[in-house]
């Protein structure tokens, strides 16, 4: 997968994830509330006013080019803020315990290598951890172990993956649109361009400013008196020697970060021929 594919993905995982805990944290203290886990719902409340602000911020960090960024951030967030409230109960037997199983294929979703080998191993620890602590009895059980909790916290679980996988799938399938449309407008372009230089009798060079070379087409190799193909700046005798120096001190001058001059150079097509 190219590198360019693999960060649409990951942005698209990152913004399904923001969206996702946004819709699912409020859904999440509603089932609580209905259901009069008041103190379990008390919990998720808290969490939901610490992660759903943070989500708004990391949002304006998305299109910058620090979508990988935000996706570890999130992914990180979730999972602390999930393990403190298992710890918090003092019993695995807790609807986080289903949540945190869930977050642990993010990493998996988003094509993200070390994501997805981090957080299986981050919730498995939780879940090691807590069982540990609850076997030796050395976590006070603030939170009875219920059986209605523990589905609802699987049914939240199983809608945090399906909207997850829904939202990062429709963001990615708009997001190929994009750019399919804008590889079709870019070569719109691009043929007006050529016309456009055609019809003008303008002449195009590429240069580079490194090893002072530049990209000759067949159209322009006549009129350089040269071969087409790279040529080295230094043997095009078509320029002056003097107007060859101007080229290599304008090349040395955008190497130290200014913009490229506007020069005026005359061609020697032939003994008393010079454009």
């Amino acid at each position: 997968m190219s590198k360019q594919n693999t960060q649409a993905i990951q942005t698209s995982v990152a913004a399904a994830l923001l969206n996702t805990v946004i819709i699912i944290l409020p859904l999440g203290l509603a089932s609580f509330l209905l259901s009069g886990e008041w103190l379990r719902a008390k919990r998720i409340g808290l969490m939901a006013l610490l992660v759903i602000p943070l989500a708004f911020w990391l949002r304006r960090y998305l299109y910058r080019g620090q979508a990988r960024s935000v996706l570890f951030a999130m992914s990180l967030l979730i999972w602390a803020c999930v393990s403190l409230l298992l710890f918090s109960a003092g019993t695995i037997i807790n609807p986080n315990l289903a949540i945190l199983i869930g977050i642990s294929v993010i990493g998996t979703l988003a094509h993200e290598r070390l994501l997805a080998w981090l957080m299986p191993l981050l919730c498995i620890t939780s879940i090691v951890a807590v069982a540990t602590l609850e076997h030796y009895e050395l976590l006070p059980r603030k939170l009875a172990p219920s059986g209605f909790s523990l589905m609802i916290g699987s049914l939240l679980a199983i809608v945090f993956l399906l909207l997850l996988t829904r939202i990062s799938s429709n963001h990615l399938a708009h997001s190929q649109q994009q750019q399919h449309e804008n590889t079709q407008r870019l070569q719109q372009l691009s043929a007006q361009l050529q016309l456009t230089l055609e019809a003008g009798n303008i002449i195009c060079f590429s240069l580079d400013p490194v090893h002072l070379k530049l990209q000759v087409g067949a159209e322009t190799s006549e009129l350089l008196q040269c071969a087409a193909g790279e040529q080295p700046l230094q043997e095009l005798h078509a320029l002056s020697p003097t107007d060859r120096q101007r080229i290599t001190d304008a090349c040395q001058q955008v190497l130290g970060g200014a913009d490229f001059p506007s020069l005026s150079c005359q061609l020697h097509s032939g003994p008393g021929k010079n454009r």
